[in-house]
């Protein structure tokens, strides 16, 4: 007799199981992922990426320790860049060169509507949606609470978004650089130099 713990990690494994072979059918049909609408057609856009949003998290899975629990996933935004800059500063700012982020309020992803300025459009709502994904699996599996400062949370996102840029085979532009993503993954107490005052 199967527990309700096996059913539900039976279920969950028979999802990933149809996931990775509606991935698999799409490579070998027509390429890494079904052809992406495009950005002025938000409705399309947004629909196109709730559709490889499952695929994404299993990439996330199959390349890191985060293990998907069968939440719901997040809805997907599409903002101008006046809007996502609106919001992930305290002091709103008018411009800002933020690609995206996750709300865990809500259970949302926004992703602005253009490449930030040292991206490019090659599968750049993607490459953002999957680097938004992890933090969204960091926010349901609790590493949320385990980190020292919420700025380390990006170090999983950075290496996940430059794992999917390189085995996807997508414009090395769109890969995080390594320098900034120390700087950004890295909490103020551990970089002294760069807080005001500091050495």
């Amino acid at each position: 007799m199967l527990s309700p713990h096996d059913l539900v990690h039976g279920k969950a494994k028979e999802e990933k199981l149809i996931s990775k072979l509606v991935l698999a059918i799409t490579l070998a049909v027509g390429g890494a992922y079904p052809t992406p609408v495009v950005a002025e057609d938000n409705w399309g856009l947004t629909r196109y990426l709730q559709t490889v949003t499952p695929n994404l998290v299993n990439f996330i899975e199959d390349n890191s320790n985060y293990i998907y629990g069968g939440w719901a996933y997040p809805e997907i935004i599409i903002d101008t860049p006046k809007e996502i800059c609106a919001v992930v500063y305290e002091k709103p700012r008018p411009e800002c060169d933020i690609a995206g982020y996750y709300n865990d309020d809500d259970n949302t992803i926004h992703i602005r509507n253009s490449p930030t300025k040292h991206m490019t459009d090659d599968r750049f709502f993607e490459v953002v949606l999957v680097h938004e994904l992890v933090h969204f699996l960091q926010y349901h599996d609790g590493t949320y609470e385990e980190v020292t400062c919420r700025q380390e949370l990006e170090k999983d996102a950075f290496m996940i978004q430059d794992k999917f840029v390189k085995q996807q085979g997508i414009d090395l532009q769109q890969a995080p650089d390594p320098l900034f993503s120390l700087l950004m993954s890295s909490c103020p107490r551990d970089m002294p130099f760069m807080s005001p005052g500091g050495g």
